[in-house]
Formats: C-alpha cells, structure tokens, sequence
C-alpha cells in the first residue's frame, strides 16, 4: 500500500495497532508515512489526525508526537495484556487436560490423500532433500514438514 501512496495523501486506519506489533514498529512505520508527507487519520483516536496539526506548526507537532507516544504506548500494553491473559488461560487448560493442541494431519496413520502427501514427505526427507524444496514440491508449510521430520527423528 505504502508503495502506491504519494506526497498529499491522506492514509485512513481504523486503529494503531495497524501500524505494527509493539511501539517501535509503529512508531518506525509511523515516522516513514510522515517522512513521506503523507497524513494519518486513526479513526478510533481522532486526536491522531495529522491533518488538523498543520496550521499550528512546531506545537501541533509537539502535541501529536506526545499523543502518539502515549498512545502506542498503550497499544503495546493492550497486547502484552492479551498475550499473557491467553498464556494463562493455555497453562490452566493444560492442566486440566482440555488444551491438546491442534489434530495433526499428515502422520504415519493418516489416510487417502493425506497419507500420500506425508508418505512424499518421508521420501523426500530421506533422501536428504531440503525442508525449503519439499515445500515446493508438496505445498505443505516448512513447519509442517519440520514438524513430521522431529516425529521421524
């Protein structure tokens, strides 16, 4: 998107999280767009519209940059807070015996077109192919792949 966008646009996101996983990722994806002299507007903190700092110069920037910081930093904080609430509630299912992960799809008993794919798989592995070329040659994620070489090992 960042690509096609020009000097005097206006760049519209619902929200700053957008921008990127933690502060300085948004803040560095932030810096870029404005470096660019292209405007923001984060729909859900209209506060963070770098349309209405124009007029006011060296002020208007000193208060968007002060919004800014405290409001990425906030969206970083939002998603520590997810990340660890979703950590314990995984460490509690799992002693409870409720979180076994997801079903794995491709393993030695598997059937029908499955079964084929993994079969290739294990071929491939043996002849020492590598985890990137099995990728290509099935479609199955490198993760996948690594995933049936440990149960193999």
């Amino acid at each position: 998107m960042r690509k096609k966008m020009r000097f005097g646009d206006v760049l519209v996101v619902h929200d700053l999280s957008r921008f990127g996983r933690n502060k300085d990722e948004i803040r560095n994806e932030w810096k870029k767009i404005i470096d660019e002299e292209i405007d923001i507007v984060v729909l859900n903190m209209p506060i963070l519209d770098t349309r209405k700092y124009k007029e006011l110069e060296g002020v208007g920037q000193l208060v968007s940059d002060l919004v800014f910081t405290l409001l990425s930093w906030m969206v970083e904080e939002e998603r520590n807070r997810i990340r660890t609430a979703q950590e314990e509630g995984i460490r509690i299912a799992k002693i409870k015996g409720k979180y076994k992960g997801g079903k794995k799809k491709y393993h030695a008993n598997a059937r029908g077109k499955d079964k084929v794919i993994y079969d290739e798989v294990v071929r491939l592995l043996s002849k020492k192919e590598s985890v990137m070329d099995i990728h290509r040659k099935t479609g199955l994620s490198r993760n996948t792949i690594y995933a049936i070489k440990k149960d193999l090992n």
